[in-house]
């Protein structure tokens, strides 16, 4: 990513879900968008996202917060959490309902894999509950996705096409649980903190077509995505919670840092932890990133 030097502040924010220890993945992907906005005197907000209550734990925030704390992570708001937002969800649910563009759907994990296409993120939801008139009741809310290209730059990976309908299908908006959806909230959130930038993994590009899709409905102003390279294992898995990745040594600060660092930056890579404390590794950090 290139430096930009426009009037309008860039926000960008890193959103951890608190379901589990952070490991180095998460540490890396803090660091790039954090070292992005140093160098480009933007803002970094925190974004806490807690509404799975079946994963989220209160031992995972507490780590979280102090973990980041440790590594010098600063942000410049107060934290955003999802889980005090539930009433704006509920509005922009609401505006989906009056524009018709919502429908209940009861199916199976089964259900769904018998009567939807593979795709390269999952099933392809064929639609197949759209005309059965299902209550809301037990029953997640899908909305009806269009049959269009969306076009758009990334910063990272350059020019991008998605079809919402081909790649997706129509997607999930609120769950059987009653959870909203990330594909949703996450526009929400970004329109109410005030993001200008979306810096993420690669594994959510193909999420950019439904923030488009929806931002268009709710009239929200456009934004501009970034998507890194994943941090994968040795069996070349990508690190996550879901496959066991061990969580950070917060005793060695400044250790974990410099992996992170070199993890991104492999042609100026640290050789030595020669540094006195966590600011001095982020003067060197954003001098030579």
């Amino acid at each position: 990513m290139d430096n930009e030097n426009n009037k309008k502040k860039i926000i960008t924010r890193f959103a951890p879900t608190p379901s589990g220890f952070l490991h180095i993945g998460n540490i890396v992907a803090a660091m790039i968008s954090y070292l992005y906005i140093k160098k480009n005197n933007g803002k970094w907000l925190l974004r806490i996202d807690d509404l799975d209550y079946h994963r989220c734990r209160q031992n995972y925030l507490e780590f979280t917060l102090k973990s980041l704390e440790k590594l010098g992570f600063e942000h410049n708001s107060k934290i955003y959490y999802q889980s005090h937002y539930n009433e704006d969800y509920k509005f922009y649910l609401n505006l989906l309902k009056q524009k018709n563009m919502l429908y209940g759907c009861d199916c199976t994990r089964p259900l769904i894999k018998q009567h939807s296409a593979q795709g390269e993120h999952g099933y392809v939801y064929s639609g197949f509950c759209k005309d059965k008139n299902i209550t809301e009741k037990n029953s997640a809310l899908r909305i009806k996705s269009p049959d269009k290209m969306w076009q758009f730059n990334d910063l990272i990976l350059g020019t991008q096409q998605q079809n919402i309908k081909q790649d997706l299908g129509d997607f999930v908006i609120k769950r059987k649980d009653g959870i909203m959806a990330y594909l949703f909230t996450n526009v929400i959130d970004d329109y109410n903190m005030k993001i200008t930038h979306s810096i993420k993994g690669a594994d959510l590009l193909f999420s950019v077509a439904t923030q488009q899709f929806l931002k268009q409905i709710f009239n929200f102003s456009s934004i501009k995505f970034a998507h890194f390279d994943l941090i994968k294992n040795n069996n070349n898995i990508k690190l996550s919670k879901s496959t066991s990745a061990t969580g950070i040594d917060i005793k060695n600060p400044i250790k974990t840092l410099i992996q992170a660092y070199n993890l991104i930056n492999n042609s100026n890579k640290i050789l030595s932890a020669d540094f006195d404390s966590v600011d001095d590794f982020w003067q060197y950090a954003i001098l030579n990133y």
